[in-house]
């Protein structure tokens, strides 16, 4: 058991990959990492690391051609997402603040944009996105 989850840095890595169905019987709209912080209120949820797949989090580098893939990250907690940003830059990902965690909801469907294009579109699970700025 984790016991109690107050004051705790809690990563949700998940995706909803079909429609939820809320308590009350309506179609469930919130993000995994909103359920989650309503389930665990004293826990500071941070939405991240759902964005890549499994071989990528394994292999030896995370790197194509020397850089380093986007991991975005969002929650309401600023130390916690200080926390998340050194993580995510500790394993070569490039942390980048997605905002508050209602944002979580269109980090899930980016990566089952990733997710499509990996298994759907046939890229294969060797693949990464890079935001790019000027």
């Amino acid at each position: 058991q984790a016991g109690s989850l107050d004051g705790k840095v809690v990563l949700d890595c998940t995706n909803t990959m079909s429609p939820r169905t809320a308590p009350d019987g309506s179609i469930e709209l919130r993000s995994c990492a909103e359920v989650l912080a309503t389930m665990a209120p004293g826990a500071r949820v941070i939405k991240t690391f759902n964005q890549a797949f499994e071989q990528l989090l394994h292999a030896d580098s995370r790197r194509f051609d020397g850089q380093r893939p986007t991991m975005f990250y969002c929650g309401d907690d600023a130390d916690a997402k200080k926390t998340t940003a050194a993580l995510i830059d500790d394993t070569d990902f490039e942390p980048i603040d997605a905002g508050p965690l209602e944002n979580a909801r269109y980090l899930e469907q980016y990566a089952i944009l990733i997710i499509r294009l990996g298994h759907t579109l046939g890229m294969g699970t060797n693949i990464a996105m890079k935001l790019l700025r000027r």
